[in-house]
């Protein structure tokens, strides 16, 4: 299982990257906890605690995990030390910019992916 711990759908990917998270089996969905902005690092841990044994006990072969800083790290580094493979997407920015008639600016962003990259124990 390929297991999105994002809050973007995989229903609204490329082509190509379903394809390639494919690869490792079924993709599901898991919504990324939300974060309010005054939890402390206690809440942090305690949600990080309860996501990463959650996810342990769906079994995925791989996670890719993006979302708020804090608890993505620990939920990184929690998934790695209990031996699942964690991904993040790498793809290609592609912007264009337009100038409204009202003066003021419209900036589309297009994301178009290249590959996955495996997140790794930091060595110094």
């Amino acid at each position: 299982m390929f297991l999105n711990v994002t809050n973007h759908k995989s229903s609204m990917w490329q082509q190509k990257l379903i394809d390639a998270a494919s690869i490792y089996g079924e993709i599901v969905d898991y919504p990324f906890p939300y974060i309010e902005a005054n939890y402390t690092n206690e809440d942090i841990s305690r949600l990080a605690r309860e996501t990463i044994s959650k996810i342990i006990a769906m079994k995925p072969a791989v996670c890719m995990v993006a979302g708020e800083f804090s608890l993505t790290f620990q939920l990184i580094e929690g998934l790695l030390n209990a031996g699942i493979k964690v991904v993040i997407t790498c793809s290609e920015r592609k912007t264009i910019e337009q100038k409204n008639p009202d003066g003021t600016l419209t900036k589309t962003a297009y994301f178009d992916f290249v590959q996955f990259r495996e997140y790794e124990h930091f060595k110094s």
